[in-house]
């Protein structure tokens, strides 16, 4: 059995260690998003000077591939905020119980599974910019002859 000192630190690492993962994953989202507006806006300028609509279409798969992307990296961050929220809760019990439960152990390990990606994927703050581009791009291959 480990002493409240223990525990105490053992949830401070925790806590620190999953904030660090959600950083993570809030950068790789940046990264993603950052990316993926660079080669739409790449492809669109090649599609003009080039004067070939079908480059259009490639803007838009390239889209879905980041926006694929980024709704992973979103999962994985929640699953780990949620882990976060635990460790806090158990953190926020010591200070107002002034002692940890005999059976307080961490949480356990975030289990990425495909049904919450799909979920990220249509969520509005997700969706909303990639959808915004791709309604972009259609409008631009269908409404002006390059």
């Amino acid at each position: 059995m480990l002493n409240e000192s223990v525990q105490l630190k053992i949830l401070q690492a925790e806590l620190e260690a999953t904030q660090k993962q959600i950083d993570k994953y809030d950068q790789f989202s940046m990264t993603t998003r950052t990316w993926a507006v660079t080669l739409w806006v790449a492809s669109l300028g090649w599609a003009f000077q080039g004067h070939r609509a079908e480059i259009l279409l490639l803007s838009i798969a390239l889209l879905f591939i980041f926006w694929s992307l980024d709704a992973i990296n979103k999962s994985f961050r929640r699953d780990y905020k949620e882990r976060r929220h635990t460790v806090g809760g158990l953190l926020a019990r010591l200070f107002q119980e002034q002692s940890l439960t005999a059976n307080t152990s961490a949480p356990q390990f975030p289990e990425h599974n495909p049904w919450k990606i799909l979920t990220s994927f249509f969520a509005v703050h997700m969706a909303l910019p990639y959808a915004l581009l791709t309604v972009v791009s259609l409008v631009l291959y269908f409404a002006f002859p390059i």
